[in-house]
């Protein structure tokens, strides 16, 4: 009895908190009691832009945002996204379907994955799984959130298209918006600026979540603010998106409706789409269904994966809260999914993730295409990785971090991987029972491999069960790609391990005619749609093969197709093919799928292979037209800006400066370092200390160098990454023209990075005080259609004044 007292005591208690917290803002709502702000703003140190290294940041003030121009800040411009959004996924609409929002939230976000020139954080999050993805956020608590251009840069990468945040929270979040809301034009100044915000850095749109009570008389201004954002965001990127969060009502009351209803329709009509909160209940869905009627895609049911009070209970039954809201043709919004990250055992969160997006993807279709335009090219980076390996040889054994690296990744539903406790590895799960061989051979299995790559640091592995003399095939993209003209150049590198049982790799292009087929007809097949005519194009090392479950191909000329081969380091392997557009008999063709197969050769003693048999790897796929293979990359020159030599002391800021004269530097006058640069005129400013300054006499043993290395965006060809390398060049060496080396070898060359824009700051570089001149190269780091690769980077020497 005491207990039962004790709960229904507490529950009043509660009740009336609620009660009382709903009258406090609904009198600050319409106005009859003041707003009290107590909290002082803190302390803010700044540090000095020009050695820091560049990193993406959130606007924290209104201030800030109404202030804010295009390239006000040093090193602005490495903030902005170089990989722009496929024009196929930025339509004018959103797919007429449920569709999955992931809403990004870790510790706040803004970490290893701000600075936009990486990280040495390889075990850092990022995020795989873009197949299942309609649209990505960026979220964090400050008042303006763009999202790092790593992010934007993969999302883009993987055809998904990325939303950054504007929120406003607690006391001063009302008070903020009183000042936004003023007037009409202050909304209207506000969603300029946000809008050209998103067109600078490059991306996609907002989510808006005003979580905090809003004076009642300045709730129409909020609506005309979601509304001309809105107007503005599509007028400046096309497809863009606003959306909107279920907290604040239109009566100006911070109270989540975990629905859609008269209490927050007015800011779903006015926005593409509602983020509904996540404390919904299973009949939920279906209420919210009938109130949006045909918008009924633009709603998001939250689930939030940390499980608080989210249907389902979050973690990894999310599945549970998708499959309601999707049976309800409802769309889902995941927040935190990195939840994988932050909770267990740090060294095996890969395994957490994948095992969490089994699930999520089990009850969530992918129906669409990630080849849909050229050119198209992925070498399966994931944007980390323990090492960097160009050709197939280690570049470099330095750990990194880069989301601007991470290339296109399956868009097929890879495997889980499960840890055996008595084996100690992570195993791919496959059927325990091995079925007819012959007769039905299992499919392949497809996994991501982080311990070496052809390009980068990860690639493509091929497991499975594969019967003498047969081939089996795994699909690792959907296209929807009308071939052009002349045709479609291939290139796909890949290594085949000897043992145990030596196999070869094959790429398989399955292509149908766009319009009605005149050659002779089979039976349709099963694999693909009914009714629709498919070829398959089987790109072999020793040529190409034509076939069709459903035409007869007998009769066309294969000599259309031709091919060549490229042999590499460490048995990586390149085949070079020409795909025709049209075939005799045939319209243009249109690439539907591409598989990866394997063929073991046919042995009468030959023993069946393990299910955990590799069998072998995929390094690199490339897909472009025929014509753009003769172009060839190049960088014309690299330039130094904003040079700082400086020795490191703690007190070497306060020391005595001096800023290199003009006849030091070049004839002509030097521009300032504060100024624009052209990218011909070098200008250096260099700091010393007197109690340690880096003399001959001093004790000193190293100085500290930052520059910003410029090379012009006069390259020809598709180059979406540059590799950055120096070497120290002192008064005991010569300044001999020492080839980049394209593996880990012993030439003085040391990989500096990896630069996503035609800039790279060099931060904090330790030089011994003996050391002369410093010298710098720039490769590109993946090219499209290449015949060979690009070898000679582009070098320049920086001499220490």
């Amino acid at each position: 009895m005491k207990i039962w007292l004790q709960q229904q005591l507490a529950e009043y208690l509660h009740r009336l908190h609620r009660q009382l917290k709903l009258l406090r803002q609904r009198a600050y709502a319409t106005g009859l009691t003041p707003l009290r702000i107590s909290a002082q703003p803190p302390m803010v140190h700044v540090q000095d832009p020009w050695k820091a290294p560049p990193a993406a940041a959130p606007l924290k003030s209104l201030h800030e945002l109404l202030s804010w121009q295009a390239n006000s800040q040093p090193f602005d411009s490495l903030l902005k996204a170089t990989v722009p959004l496929p024009k196929a996924k930025s339509p004018d609409h959103q797919p007429d379907r449920p569709r999955l929002l992931v809403c990004h939230d870790l510790h706040g976000n803004y970490h290893s994955d701000a600075l936009p020139q990486g990280d040495q954080d390889s075990d850092y999050y990022r995020l795989t799984q873009w197949s299942s993805i309609d649209t990505f956020v960026y979220f964090s608590h400050a008042l303006v959130a763009p999202p790092p251009p790593g992010w934007i840069n993969a999302a883009h990468s993987n055809a998904v298209p990325v939303l950054g945040t504007f929120i406003t929270e607690h006391e001063s979040g009302s008070l903020l918006c009183e000042l936004l809301l003023w007037t009409e034009q202050s909304a209207e100044a506000a969603a300029m600026q946000l809008a050209q915000i998103a067109s600078y850095y490059g991306f996609d749109g907002w989510l808006l979540n005003i979580e905090n009570p809003v004076l009642q008389r300045l709730i129409p201004n909020l609506v005309h603010f979601i509304r001309v954002l809105r107007k503005v965001m599509h007028e400046m990127v096309p497809g863009s998106q606003v959306v909107w969060y279920d907290a604040v009502t239109t009566e100006g009351i911070l109270e989540w409706q975990d629905t859609v209803n008269d209490l927050n329709l007015p800011f779903f009509k006015a926005a593409d789409a509602i983020f509904i909160n996540y404390t919904w209940k299973e009949d939920t869905p279906a209420q919210a269904a009938a109130v949006a009627g045909v918008r009924k895609h633009d709603v998001y049911m939250g689930v939030d994966v940390f499980g608080r009070n989210t249907y389902g209970g979050g973690g990894m039954t999310c599945d549970v809260a998708l499959t309601a809201a999707r049976s309800a043709g409802l769309s889902a919004a995941l927040f935190a999914p990195a939840w994988v990250w932050e909770v267990g055992n740090q060294p095996d969160w890969l395994q957490r993730q994948q095992q969490f997006w089994d699930k999520i993807e089990a009850c969530w279709e992918a129906p669409r295409a990630l080849v849909c335009q050229l050119p198209f090219s992925t070498c399966f980076d994931q944007g980390a990785g323990s090492a960097r390996f160009s050709e197939g040889e280690l570049q470099s054994q330095q750990p990194w971090y880069n989301l601007s690296c991470q290339s296109p990744q399956p868009t097929v539903r890879l495997p889980s991987t499960r840890f055996d406790p008595f084996t100690g590895r992570f195993q791919t799960q496959l059927s325990d029972q091995l079925s007819d061989h012959l007769s039905n051979p299992p499919p392949l299995v497809a996994s991501l491999c982080n311990d070496f790559a052809f390009r980068s640091g990860s690639c493509l592995q091929i497991k499975g069960n594969v019967a003498p003399g047969v081939s089996a095939s795994v699909e690792i993209f959907t296209a929807d790609l009308l071939i052009p003209e002349p045709g479609l150049y291939v290139s796909f590198t890949y290594k085949a391990p000897a043992q145990p049982t030596p196999t070869h790799m094959e790429l398989w292009c399955w292509m149908e005619p766009s319009i009605a087929v005149t050659a002779p007809a089979c039976a349709a097949s099963s694999r693909h749609t009914q009714g629709t005519a498919h070829i398959l194009a089987m790109l072999q090392p020793h040529g190409v093969c034509l076939v069709s479950p459903d035409v007869d191909t007998s009769h066309i000329p294969v000599e259309q197709c031709e091919e060549r081969t490229v042999q590499h380091s460490n048995g990586w392997l390149t085949l070079y093919y020409r795909l025709p557009s049209h075939l005799p008999d045939f319209a243009h063709l249109t690439l539907r799928s591409i598989e990866v197969a394997a063929v073991t050769p046919v042995k009468p003693d030959a023993a069946i292979i393990s299910a955990d048999n590799c069998l072998g790897y995929v390094g690199q796929i490339d897909l472009t037209e025929w014509e753009s293979v003769i172009q060839v990359p190049s960088i014309s020159a690299i330039t130094f800006s904003d040079v700082i030599w400086t020795a490191p002391s703690t007190n070497a800021d306060s020391g005595e400066e001096r800023h290199a004269s003009a006849s030091e530097q070049d004839p002509v006058d030097a521009p300032s370092v504060l100024g624009t640069k052209a990218p011909e005129e070098v200008s250096q400013q260099v700091q010393t200390d007197t109690a340690a300054s880096v003399s001959s006499t001093d004790k000193s043993k190293v100085i500290w160098l930052y520059v910003t290395l410029g090379f012009p965006p006069d390259v020809v060809g598709t180059v979406s990454n540059f590799e950055v390398f120096y070497r120290l060049v002192d008064s005991a060496s010569s300044k001999a023209d020492l080839p980049v080396p394209m593996s880990n070898d012993d030439q003085g060359w040391t990989w500096l990075g990896i630069a996503s824009a035609h800039q790279f700051r060099v931060t904090q570089l330790e030089i011994p005080v003996s050391v002369t001149a410093v010298e710098f190269a720039v490769q590109a780091a993946d090219v499209l259609g290449k015949l060979v690769l690009f070898q000679n980077a582009t070098k320049a020497m920086l001499d220490r004044p």
